[in-house]
């Protein structure tokens, strides 16, 4: 209890906003609607904007609840108020007994349709960590984000089981706002864009994937002061000049649909306070994508004490064998044993458009939701890749990706059609065919509903160490965005769809996995204590992100709420965002698919070849090992920007000057053993090489040849030019660029921009 006080008493210090209890507003009649069976009214009311009635502002949101009448809400609480398996009354969150929806007409134009979904009101009690139910008679809502300015006309259509269909209607106007507009795909297809200036976005900023509880119970809902952690870290997000997360629901935060098969009561208070959460992200300007189904549920079989026991497949409602079954309603049993089961049984299949058409209906109007996933890690799945047993032999499990490609495919488009919806929309992955980035499916990837690449990549630390460290950009991600931004497998392009697709790194970090001794550093966790200490790293992955092509930059994971990593945003976002400013991705396409020394590529490296990357391994640096670096250029070949760092700088050779690197592998200080180890690529060097002028230099290929060049260095800290200089490409159109000065100690990277001297910047 102490510690809530004294989280609460920060909050509050802080200034979050959030530490009073919400109050709702008064509704404002609108319309009366009758049913003639019963001869009852209901009523159709505004409820926002609440100080503006029948006017809205062009792309926030305009809410209206509806007032169904009291015989059909008698049915709604039968269903509610019933313990276990029922088939009594109506249930609110299932499409099939109650149905309404609203479709706006604009001119005389029908412009868009948006679901009606169940709501309950509540107040935060944050004393005692829960929220308490208010009152409401508007227990449906709809909502909506108007595009055009003018006069609205609101149709609403509401289908009742045994009931004959009821419609009732209202007018409202819409007055212009400074709001840029939905984000959607660009005109190249790799950057995002907001929908009304046309204007390019490019999100930089880390995962703040969701909320937990002291008590650790994962299968558990956590309360309202976990969210006020939450809040607090958008503030800070925003503070840095970061503008972009991404959110995963779990079982104890968001997973609407866990406790009970088609009833989403118990999260309810969860879900108004994240009506709270956009509000505060819409006015932070915070962007974010929202995965909807955690993929720990469907993984393997847990064996008894395995982590994550309580959120496993065996705890899951679908589960027709669930085995902590709740006492509140839920709906008959989904004849689903395996987790496999879950994409391809069609009941299932018809409670899951229930999940995904309320997540649209509630917050699908919100400007600030960039994409949603439709799950986790699609290639954790129980049963998804092909595997080896003990005798050697393979299993094939294609039939089972075909069931989840299936899947992916009615459910995206079951929410750009019948949900009207018109976010971006992917799935994600974790590790690719034999660990590398070649998909088990690469169709998942050509749907049609399919917006964007959605890839997970950890440096595992081992024992002993398995996975390249000092290379790990050079050598696996670059041809994970390289390979899934072209569709490429082997080197050739076999799936070409996928450069009509954006490339997003939403999740990537550095993991010690090494187990813990016990008793010793039971307390002190390796995972958390790097991640404190290597800004270094996390600076790399923000600039290894945004040079090499993807269209958000950073999204690591781990430490989101630490006050260490919020000063690495502090520290490195300004950089990023004043380098990124005049760079268009909408006027200046950077898409065009180049082939160089035998590599094809969109988006440069250097070293390009594989062999040229490890030949200083173990050995003496060159002039062209000293650098790593990613390019891109425009598709005239006339400029180009890219990121430069010195390759010795990583933590296998910062072991002797950052004490928390050298407690981690050495097992010093905090620590009873090491959590770290030399990594596979091994440098000859014990520290990182300081780079004296004209020393080191990177190739640029496919440029336009025997041109003057302009080449502008940048501090990637401040985003200032440090120097300038004049060079010319050579007769096949390469050009060199010699880097500046780079003492480890002051500068360890550089950004830089070049572009043909006659033309200038565009």
């Amino acid at each position: 209890m102490k510690q809530l006080i004294l989280l609460i008493i920060l909050l509050i210090s802080a200034g979050t906003g959030f530490s009073q209890s919400h109050r709702a507003g008064s509704p404002i009649y609108m319309n009366d609607f009758v049913i003639n069976e019963t001869s009852e009214k209901g009523s159709l009311a505004w409820f926002y904007p609440r100080h503006t009635p029948k006017t809205a502002q062009q792309l926030e949101k305009v809410e209206f609840g509806i007032s169904l009448p009291k015989t059909v809400m008698e049915k709604v609480n039968a269903f509610l108020s019933a313990e276990g398996v029922t088939d009594m009354g109506l249930n609110p969150f299932d499409r099939n007994d109650i149905d309404i929806e609203a479709t706006f007409t604009h001119n005389g134009k029908i412009v868009k349709r948006n679901e009606a979904f169940y709501f309950t009101e509540f107040r935060r009690d944050l004393g005692n960590n829960r929220w308490w139910q208010d009152t409401t008679s508007y227990n449906f809502r709809i909502r909506h984000a108007p595009e055009f300015t003018g006069e609205y006309k609101v149709d609403v259509r509401i289908d009742i089981r045994g009931l004959e269909t009821i419609s009732v209607n209202s007018e409202f106007v819409v007055q212009a706002s400074d709001n840029p507009g939905f984000l959607e795909s660009g005109k190249y297809k790799k950057h995002m864009r907001f929908s009304k200036t046309k204007e390019t976005f490019v999100g930089v900023g880390q995962v703040i994937p969701w909320v937990f509880d002291n008590s650790g119970q994962l299968d558990e809902a956590a309360g309202p002061v976990s969210f006020m952690v939450m809040y607090n870290s958008f503030r800070k997000l925003k503070q840095s000049g970061g503008n972009f997360t991404r959110m995963v629901a779990a079982p104890w935060f968001l997973q609407l649909e866990w406790e009970s098969l088609g009833n989403y009561e118990p999260k309810m208070g969860q879900a108004w306070e994240f009506d709270r959460m956009n509000d505060k992200l819409q006015e932070l300007d915070v962007y974010f994508i929202f995965c909807a189904l955690l993929h720990s549920p469907f993984e393997s079989h847990p064996g008894e004490g395995a982590p994550n026991q309580e959120i496993s497949w065996e705890s899951y409602c679908y589960n027709q064998m669930d085995l902590t079954k709740s006492e509140t309603a839920c709906e008959p049993d989904v004849l689903c044993t395996e987790p496999v089961d879950f994409f391809d049984n069609e009941v299932a299949l018809n409670h899951q458009k229930n999940y995904f058409r309320y997540f649209v209906a509630r917050w699908g109007y919100s400007t600030s939701v960039a994409g949603w996933q439709l799950i986790s890690e699609t290639d954790q799945l129980h049963n998804y890749r092909d595997e080896r047993v003990e005798d050697g032999t393979m299993i094939d499990h294609s039939e089972n990706r075909a069931k989840v490609n299936k899947w992916v495919d009615e459910i995206s488009s079951f929410m750009a059609s019948e949900c009207d919806d018109q976010h971006l929309k992917s799935t994600s992955l974790i590790t690719g065919r034999n660990y590398s980035s070649y998909m088990w499916d690469p169709a998942l990837f050509e749907l049609e509903h399919i917006n964007f690449v959605g890839q997970h990549d950890y440096v595992f630390e081992m024992e002993p160490s398995q996975q390249n460290v000092r290379n790990r950009n050079l050598l696996r991600r670059y041809n994970s965005v390289n390979n899934l931004g072209i569709g490429l497998e082997q080197g050739e392009i076999t799936h070409p769809k996928y450069q009509k697709n954006m490339f997003i790194y939403d999740e990537f970090g550095h993991v010690p996995v090494i187990p813990r001794a016990y008793p010793e550093d039971k307390d002190d966790d390796p995972v958390v204590a790097f991640n404190s200490c290597a800004d270094f790293s996390f600076k790399q992955d923000l600039w290894f992100t945004f040079a090499s092509g993807c269209a958000v930059a950073g999204l690591d994971w781990w430490n989101e709420h630490d006050r260490n990593r919020h000063a690495m945003w502090k520290r490195y976002f300004p950089g990023m965002n004043k380098f990124k400013e005049d760079i268009d991705f909408e006027t200046v396409n950077y898409t065009k698919v180049r082939e160089a020394k035998g590599e094809t590529y969109i988006a440069q490296r250097w070293p390009l070849r594989r062999k040229d990357i490890t030949r200083s391994n173990n050995d003496s640096y060159r002039k062209s090992d000293l650098l790593e670096a990613y390019i891109q250029v425009d598709s005239l070949d006339q400029q180009g920007f890219g990121w430069m760092m010195n390759r010795s700088f990583h933590w296998g050779n910062l072991v002797d000057s950052l004490s928390c690197i050298s407690d981690l592998a050495k097992g010093e200080g905090e620590f009873a053993r090491p959590y770290l180890y030399n990594p596979m690529d091994d440098d000859e060097v014990a520290k990182p090489i300081t780079i004296e002028e004209n020393e080191a230099f990177i190739r640029v290929y496919k440029v336009k040849p025997r041109t003057e060049f302009t080449i502008d260095f940048y501090d990637t800290e401040s985003g200032e030019i440090i120097k300038t200089v004049e060079t010319r490409s050579s007769l096949f159109g390469t050009l060199k660029i010699v880097s500046p000065e780079m003492k480890p100690s002051e500068r360890y990277d550089l950004a830089f921009k070049f572009y043909d001297s006659g033309l200038g910047w565009r």
